[in-house]
């Protein structure tokens, strides 16, 4: 399929270890090819490409401090991991939600924090309820029903993310979404990555959202990345990459060029 174009309330503790890197690792996938249908459900039949990871140590442009912990919403544990300059001088922040499959290590794992820390920025990737090393923290809501805009709220305002650019995949749209439209004033940028649940709001709900945001989708992603680009053009300050030959996870799939129109969409933002 070708790709379309736009026309013109809660308590929280935080804990956390810290070490530094340099150099890091950097990771390059291998995808993996089959003969069943593109799109969102090729994606299940193929998570392994993620295992097939090739590992290469590299040098990175200037140092970076890595942390880790958890913090404590509501009395649920929620993992979070951080990349971020080692001399503390930072632009905004970044936060990396995730898709179903995957987790908080996945942006780690294809380099998108470290990437994101050498240019500046402080990045925060979190482990959403029931996933990664949160998974003993159950969702509140069930898969494609919008959770509440607090969760994103507390998490923001607990890991000091005000003014962030969230970055958004898949699953992660039923979180992304719902706090977006009540709480834009905190949020400075969007990357939405075909994510679930954009059928659920209205144009006038859109039309609310001001920020800058990026779309980002893979040619082959039919239905979900279609579905979801039609409802997300709707936001009047938006742009479109549209990754040809990917797939629904087209950061997986095209590493080089995600990592290129992000880091040029966030310098937009400064």
């Amino acid at each position: 399929m070708a790709c379309e174009s736009l026309e013109e309330g809660s308590r929280f503790t935080r804990s956390a270890k810290t070490r530094e890197h340099s150099p890091l690792l950097s990771w390059q996938p291998q995808t993996a090819i089959d003969n069943g249908p593109p799109g969102f459900f090729k994606l299940f039949s193929n998570l392994k490409r993620l295992n097939n990871l090739r590992r290469m140590d590299v040098k990175m442009a200037d140092p970076v401090k890595y942390s880790e912990g958890h913090v404590a919403i509501g009395g649920k544990s929620i993992f979070w991991r951080e990349v971020a300059p080692v001399n503390g001088n930072s632009h905004f922040p970044i936060l990396l939600l995730h898709g179903m499959k995957f987790s908080s290590e996945t942006w780690q794992n294809l380099s998108t924090l470290q990437n994101l820390a050498n240019a500046g920025y402080r990045a925060v990737a979190i482990d959403l309820p029931g996933y990664g090393r949160s998974q003993n923290t159950p969702p509140e809501v069930a898969l494609e029903e919008l959770a509440s805009s607090e969760f994103l709220k507390v998490v923001v305002e607990a890991l000091e993310l005000m003014s962030c650019v969230i970055i958004s995949p898949s699953m992660s749209g039923m979180y992304s979404l719902p706090f977006l439209l009540d709480h834009h004033d905190l949020v400075r940028g969007f990357v939405p990555v075909a994510p679930i649940c954009t059928q659920m709001f209205s144009a006038s709900d859109y039309e609310k959202i001001v920020i800058p945001t990026l779309i980002v989708y893979g040619s082959l992603d039919s239905p979900l990345g279609t579905l979801s680009f039609g409802n997300l053009k709707q936001l009047p300050n938006s742009s479109v990459v549209c990754m040809e030959g990917a797939g629904h996870a087209c950061y997986l799939d095209k590493p080089e060029e995600w990592n290129s129109a992000l880091l040029s969409f966030l310098r937009r933002l400064h």
